[in-house]
């Protein structure tokens, strides 16, 4: 079993060294048996098989999933969490205020375009 190994390591070896150069030359010099080599080598039949997330779901689940996504999407499902107490609202900003909080968030471009927006 070592022996067979250590062949098949040594023609691994020997084809990442020379194998590209030497099926080039082969493709040139002999076209027909480029093409053989490569039908030999080549897999004659490859197994190809998919699977997906969905596929150990029944279809009572599927249906069900299908439901909930047709329904988020049609924005029928609020999420509501309730607030034992009302929040205070806060004061609103002066001016001065919002254009520095802008700036501390990086959306002073954005508020440019509102305020400029609000003008007309």
């Amino acid at each position: 079993m070592k022996l067979a190994e250590n062949v098949v390591s040594d023609v691994l070896d020997s084809w990442l060294r020379d194998g590209p150069a030497a099926l080039a030359r082969v493709a040139h010099t002999d076209p027909g048996k480029y093409l053989d080599f490569i039908a030999k080598v080549l897999p004659r039949e490859v197994k190809l098989e998919v699977t997906t997330p969905t596929d150990d779901l029944t279809v009572d689940k599927l249906e069900s999933l299908i439901a909930f996504a047709e329904q988020q999407l049609a924005g029928r499902m609020i999420n509501v969490t309730p607030v034992a107490e009302p929040v205070p609202s806060l004061p609103p900003l002066r001016p001065e205020e919002r254009r520095a909080e802008a700036v501390r968030l990086g959306l002073e471009d954005e508020t440019r375009q509102i305020e400029a927006k609000d003008l007309f």
